[in-house]
C-alpha cells in the first residue's frame, strides 16, 4: 500500500464530509464512502491484484457492494453478493462453491458482520480467504486482527480520519480567528 495513496484517501474523506466526530462521545459516522468515485478509485489502488489472484469477490450490504463491484470488474473476478437480513441471516446471491472469497465491507466496528459473511459462505461450500474493511472503526489493531482463520485487515482505521479531521477543524477555527 502506497503511504501517498493512503494519504490522499483520508485527506478526501475528511474533505468530501464523509466522516463525523462528535466532540462530546467517541461517535463516530461514516457516510457512504463509495459516493466519490475518486475514493473508489484510490480503494482499489490500495488492493494488489496479487491479493485477487484466482479469488472471487464478495461485498457485504449495500455499501460493500460498490468497492466489490468495481475491485471484481477491475480484476475480473467473479461478484457474489452478501446481503444481511432479520436476525443476522444472511442470504448469498451467487455462487460460492469451490471458490476463495475477498470479503470487502466499508467500515468493520466488532467484526461480527465478517464473522457472519465468513459462516455463510461456508455454508455454501465456498472458502473466504481475507476479509478488507476499509475503514476500521473498532479497537481492533490494523491489519493485526483475526477471526478464526480468516485475515482480517484495514485499509484505515478511524484514528487515522480523526487526526486528519482534527487538522482541518484547527486550520478552520485558525482561519476564522484571524
Amino acid at each position: 500500500m502506497t503511504e501517498k495513496i493512503k494519504s490522499d484517501l483520508i485527506k478526501e474523506i475528511v474533505q468530501f464530509g464523509l466522516v463525523h466526530f462528535d466532540k462530546d462521545s467517541i461517535d463516530t459516522r461514516i457516510d457512504n464512502l463509495a459516493l466519490s468515485t475518486t475514493t473508489l478509485s484510490r480503494v482499489l489502488d490500495l488492493i494488489s491484484s496479487k491479493d485477487t489472484i484466482g479469488k472471487c469477490v464478495a461485498g457485504i450490504g449495500m455499501k460493500g457492494i460498490p468497492f466489490a463491484t468495481m475491485l471484481a470488474t477491475k480484476f475480473n473476478t467473479p461478484l457474489v453478493i452478501i446481503k444481511p437480513s432479520h436476525n443476522n441471516l444472511y442470504e448469498v446471491i451467487g455462487d460460492c462453491c469451490n471458490r476463495h472469497f475477498i470479503i470487502i465491507d466499508d467500515t468493520m466496528n466488532t467484526g461480527n458482520t465478517f464473522i457472519n459473511a465468513c459462516d455463510v459462505i461456508r455454508s455454501k461450500n465456498g472458502d473466504p480467504s481475507v476479509c478488507i474493511a476499509i475503514v476500521n472503526t473498532g479497537d481492533t489493531i490494523k491489519n493485526k486482527h483475526h477471526y478464526t482463520d480468516v485475515p482480517v485487515m484495514s485499509l484505515i482505521h478511524i484514528n487515522e480520519l480523526r487526526d486528519e479531521w482534527n487538522l482541518k477543524n484547527k486550520r478552520h477555527n485558525e482561519i476564522c480567528n484571524e
